[in-house]
């Protein structure tokens, strides 16, 4: 847990607008990491096309409750 917190990363979990989706299935996910051949997180290159978020579907005045 220590490194998330390093990367700034758990101050945005469960965020509106700061989970971002990368891949609309696991296979996918797999499919793009292997294409890129570690080259770079495929998802933080300029041509990504947007996937939406994962929050998109929730209304932010709305409790999750």
């Amino acid at each position: 847990m220590g490194d998330l917190q390093k990367l700034g990363v758990r101050d945005r979990h469960g965020v509106v607008g700061e989970c971002p989706i990368i891949a609309k299935s696991f296979t996918e996910l797999l499919n793009q990491l292997f294409q890129n051949n570690g080259e770079r997180w495929y998802w933080l290159k300029e041509e990504f096309e947007s996937l939406g978020d994962a929050y998109d579907c929730i209304d932010e005045n709305k409790s999750l409750r």
